[in-house]
């Protein structure tokens, strides 16, 4: 039976944490209730920030403090840290934002209007470029402006250095987790460390937390801020509108599949990490067999799990999801690289599972390697 919207709540039950070094292996760190209700109530634990710990090895995430506290932990931090937020994105340790490569887009902010269920209305703000002209700047540009249902609205977009205008990309969106913001995805899953010439990779910024409850597109924002996002950036640069693609940390997983559920066809292939989904609220949205009916027609998906994780159950339900849609055989699957990672059969679209032994909720070490492998591959 299609998952309800009780499962939603389950994601929150614990927050990623990524090791300060690749070849560390990830851990977690529970959430409390607390912080499930204040994620909901707005957007405080969006904005937590990562604080490298030598002592630990890891970087954490800190619910909001007191100026005072603030203070008195930044000084114990200064102390003890190992390795800054820059080091995990590739960047100078030692460097502002602006000096990392990290701009804020201006002059050429973009305004893109969106309604829930609504086309893009796309203004036309001076000093914008679109395909054919060669950017005023590449690499990571931060503070990416829309409004979607009536809401501004931010994101982050890594431009490919040899990006000039003149051919067209392929674009990933990566969603971050509860707790986390675009910049949080963009360490995590390091996808420029190998391919930073070979594809867009676009970082939106969460409000609380990616709605999964909303069924309704004409009700859901953050489906809104997805098109508008993507209406901002055909205007800007050259989109290869067959390989757009999704991916997703824990509650950000869930909803890259709540979006290529909504927005097949669209979206070329999906690949969630520590997650599930996709949820229908009502129970109502099936077929003929008692399966989840999607509006979007299905596409390749690759489902990553920990075997420690409580929400393998989830991706199990998932994988489900996705063998039925695409009309996968019972026979036994096949291997499929990076190892563990199989590939079942006679599917209409691809479907990929990787369930990894030790692993709780978490990104794989190999999470974003198995990612971009699947979406290159047809």
């Amino acid at each position: 039976a299609p998952r309800t919207a009780r499962n939603s709540a389950k994601i929150l039950g614990h927050q990623a944490v990524r090791s300060s070094s690749p070849n560390e292996m990830l851990s977690t760190r529970p959430f409390s209730k607390g912080d499930f209700l204040g994620a909901r109530r707005d957007n405080r634990y969006d904005r937590r920030v990562p604080t490298p710990n030598k002592a630990i090895g890891v970087t954490t995430f800190l619910a909001p403090v007191s100026l005072a506290r603030l203070v008195t932990f930044a000084t114990f931090a200064a102390c003890q840290m190992s390795t800054s937020p820059n080091e995990d994105a590739g960047l100078d340790p030692d460097a502002s934002a602006s000096e990392a490569g990290v701009t804020d887009g201006s002059p050429a902010d973009a305004t893109v209007s969106v309604d829930a269920g609504a086309e893009a209305a796309v203004s036309t703000d001076a000093g914008l470029v679109g395909c054919g002209t060669r950017p005023p700047k590449t690499g990571t540009v931060a503070a990416q402006n829309v409004t979607a249902a009536g809401r501004p609205r931010s994101y982050t977009v890594n431009i490919p250095s040899a990006y000039d205008g003149q051919k067209n990309y392929p674009f990933v969106f990566a969603f971050h987790g509860s707790g986390q913001d675009g910049f949080g995805a963009q360490r995590d899953f390091a996808f420029e460390k190998d391919h930073e010439a070979d594809a867009f990779f676009v970082y939106p910024n969460g409000t609380s937390a990616w709605d999964l409850d909303d069924w309704d597109d004409a009700k859901n924002a953050d489906v809104a801020f997805f098109d508008a996002m993507l209406a901002d950036l055909r205007r800007r640069y050259c989109v290869d509108d067959a390989r757009i693609f999704v991916t997703g940390l824990s509650r950000g997983g869930f909803f890259a599949n709540h979006l290529a559920c909504h927005r097949g066809g669209v979206i070329r292939a999906v690949a969630s990490h520590a997650a599930g989904g996709p949820l229908d609220p009502s129970g109502t949205h099936v077929n003929g067999q008692g399966n989840l009916a999607c509006p979007g027609v299905p596409i390749p998906a690759l489902v990553v799990i920990g075997e420690a994780d409580s929400l393998a159950p989830d991706a199990d339900f998932t994988r489900g999801h996705y063998r039925a849609a695409n009309g996968c055989s019972n026979t036994a699957p096949s291997p499929l690289a990076p190892s563990p990672c199989v590939a079942d059969n006679g599917c209409a679209q691809k479907v990929g599972y990787c369930r990894i032994p030790a692993l709780g909720h978490a990104l794989w070490e190999r999470g974003a390697e198995a990612t971009w492998s699947f979406f290159m591959t047809p």
